[in-house]
């Protein structure tokens, strides 16, 4: 359900509010916004429109930055921090969202989904460069030093641009079957739909 807050008197205005609590919190429903075309607005209210939405993802991969150098300091082990990146992966899924709404034109579509994968691989890269010069001053095992820096590579953020969601925020995650139900060839938990708060 989307919250009054987010509606303005006009398309743009939707945008603008929406654009603003999203930058916040990126999980809020975006399938209420307006769609609109390459000639629904001046040349000038066109571009102040995509610098609102080119501020709201940067105040979100200012975030996401800020949380990625905390794993610095609070991994215990190889899992323990592919969980911490697994967990990374969903405000990455919801900027290429934003950038893929079907509401936006073409042109702005266009440009702001290779903008976002473009800064992802650049924080990909640079993350990995860093963390492997943090592990060559480290004094760990260099089995160990491998181990990390092959989960750091393995759960890379480039995957999450492909992740499936709702522009409700609706995701696929997995989740266990009941007790005693099995399936019959696999033995292993089957996926449904749930949404994600």
């Amino acid at each position: 359900m989307t919250s009054n807050n987010l509606l303005g008197a006009s398309p743009y205005e939707t945008w603008v509010r929406t654009l603003k609590a999203w930058s916040q919190d990126p999980t809020i429903s975006l399938e209420h916004l307006p769609a609109l075309q390459d000639d629904t607005y001046s040349p000038d209210t066109a571009n102040r429109l995509l610098h609102a939405i080119i501020d709201a993802m940067s105040a979100v991969n200012e975030r996401w930055l800020a949380d990625l150098g905390r794993i610095f300091d609070n991994y215990r082990d190889p899992y323990e921090l592919g969980r911490r990146l697994v967990q990374l992966r969903p405000a990455i899924a919801r900027s290429m969202q934003l950038a893929s709404h079907p509401s936006l034109p073409q042109t702005f579509r266009d440009a702001l989904q290779s903008s976002v994968r473009s800064t992802i691989e650049r924080n990909q890269r640079e993350f990995e460069e860093s963390f492997e010069t943090t592990l060559r001053h480290s004094d760990l095992p260099k089995s160990t030093r491998e181990q990390l820096l092959r989960t750091v590579r393995e759960n890379s953020f480039v995957r999450a641009l492909n992740h499936e969601a709702k522009q409700t925020g609706e995701r696929l995650v997995a989740v266990a079957l009941p007790e005693g139900v099995h399936d019959p060839v696999e033995r292993q938990p089957r996926h449904q739909r749930r949404i994600i708060l």
